[in-house]
This record gives structure tokens, C-alpha cells and sequence, in this order.
């Protein structure tokens, strides 16, 4: 144990980047374990929707769903989406797949779902432009 102790006080940077690295890693799997939406790749995501028949809901503005989107989703643009969750009642106790342009205003939007008490929620990492990178359908109005 004493060598130990001499080998820490020799190697004292060594010891620094691995505590850091230690505490970087708890920070992000606790991270995890709290968070309000869960982030799916597109593949799984696809997995959600025609196994356990995930609602899609795009949260883009109207104008950017139009230009395209996933195949059934429905459009409520995160901006004014607090006004409009009676129109997800019937996803309320479902799957409910959110996804925008990049993957990072889905996660907002996730927060304020479970606030009111949605609770199956995932977000599409990457967003519809990883949707698109896989060549996965797109419906354009």
C-alpha cells in the first residue's frame, strides 16, 4: 500500500485525468437515468412505430412538415405546443416518437410532455436529417 501511495504522489497528472475522466463518466450515465426523452436512432425508431405503434409527432414549423416529413406524423410546432396537447390525448398512453430538423428541439419539447404527464417519450437523434441519411420514407404535402 505504501507503493501505492509513492506511485500517486509520482504520477499525480496521470491520477488527475483519471478522476476527471471518472467523474465525467458518472456525470453522463446519471445524465441518462434522468432525463425526460430517450434518444433513438432511426432504425429503432422505425422499430417503435410498427411494433409497438408509436405516435410520430413532428415539432418543426408548419412550413419545414410540409416541405417533408415521416410518414404519419403529426405537426405541432414546439413554439405553441402547450396550447395544443389535448390534440395528443390519444397518444397518451402509447409510444410517442418527436423528432425537428437535428434532434435538438425534440428534447425540449420531450420535457414539456412529461411534465404533463405523457410518459413513453423518444426523440430521433439526428432529427429527420438522420431520418434522410438512412433513405427512410419522406411524405411532402
Amino acid at each position: 500500500m505504501e507503493q501505492f501511495g509513492e506511485f500517486v504522489t509520482n504520477h499525480w497528472m496521470l491520477f488527475s485525468a483519471l478522476a476527471l475522466v471518472l467523474v465525467l463518466l458518472a456525470n453522463d450515465l446519471a445524465g441518462g437515468i434522468g432525463r425526460a426523452v430517450k434518444e433513438v436512432s432511426p432504425r429503432h425508431a422505425v422499430q417503435l412505430i410498427n411494433r409497438e405503434g408509436a405516435a410520430v409527432l413532428d415539432v418543426r414549423e408548419t412550413k419545414d412538415f410540409q416541405a417533408g416529413h415521416i410518414v404519419g406524423a403529426i405537426n405541432i410546432p414546439e413554439a405553441g405546443m402547450s396550447e395544443r396537447l389535448r390534440e395528443l390525448e390519444a397518444a397518451r398512453d402509447k409510444p410517442l416518437l418527436l423528432y425537428c430538423a437535428t434532434g435538438m428541439v425534440s428534447g425540449r419539447a420531450g420535457s414539456l410532455l412529461k411534465k404533463n404527464g405523457f410518459g413513453r417519450l423518444y426523440s430521433l437523434r439526428g432529427g429527420l436529417s438522420a431520418w434522410q441519411q438512412e433513405n427512410f420514407p419522406v411524405a411532402r404535402d
